[in-house]
């Protein structure tokens, strides 16, 4: 059988019984039921997610953020998560989109990692869209660096949000962030951000 789209394998699907039955005995399977199974299989396999996917339900918001974990209770993960959850709960409220995403959730974390190419965690990873094509993304390093002093990571967390919903765009934070002034008011050496923070935008 000719590996097909995966809207070509949902049509097969959806084939009535009878054509299921023929097609078993060509491929020599037992019954339907397993063409079925094994249809499903390559259904999954073939199944290509984006980033929008994942924001379910699909409710607007000004920045979206998506935390990339191992999953296996590193303190480190564990106060990030804690900051990042606890500042969306008590402050952005819904004006933020949070997801965490471990390395056990094979679809969403291969998914984001591609997207993203994200290559350490913990990786924290914002956009102003859902869809999330132009992103800012703060490398393990420096995650680490912020959260070992309590409230450094919502006061990043914050001043950037504030930003997008001042107006201002992702182009204009890298130019932001570019300059020494952006970072005075975080305790953080101006020259080991470098590196450690990026925002890399969508063609056109």
């Amino acid at each position: 059988m000719k590996g097909g789209s995966p809207k070509e394998v949902k049509t097969l699907v959806k084939v009535r019984e009878k054509s299921l039955e023929l097609l078993a005995r060509r491929l020599q399977v037992d019954s339907d039921s397993e063409l079925i199974a094994m249809l499903r299989s390559i259904l999954e396999e073939a199944r290509v997610r984006d980033i929008v996917d994942l924001w379910e339900p699909r409710e607007a918001a000004l920045t979206y953020w998506i935390l990339l974990l191992t999953g296996v209770n590193q303190p480190d993960e564990m106060q990030v998560a804690k900051d990042l959850l606890s500042w969306q709960a008590f402050f952005s409220k819904d004006s933020a989109r949070v997801l965490c995403v471990q390395s056990s959730e094979r679809d969403s974390f291969r998914c984001c990692s591609a997207a993203f190419e994200v290559h350490d965690c913990p990786t924290l990873v914002m956009g102003d869209a859902p869809d999330m094509h132009s992103y800012l993304k703060i490398e393990a390093d420096l995650l680490k660096s912020l959260i070992a002093k309590p409230g450094e990571l919502q006061r990043l967390l914050a001043k950037l949000h504030a930003l997008i919903q001042n107006g201002r765009s992702l182009q204009d934070l890298r130019e932001l962030m570019a300059a020494e002034s952006f970072w005075r008011g975080l305790k953080v050496v101006f020259k080991e951000v470098k590196g450690l923070i990026s925002i890399n935008l969508a063609p056109g």
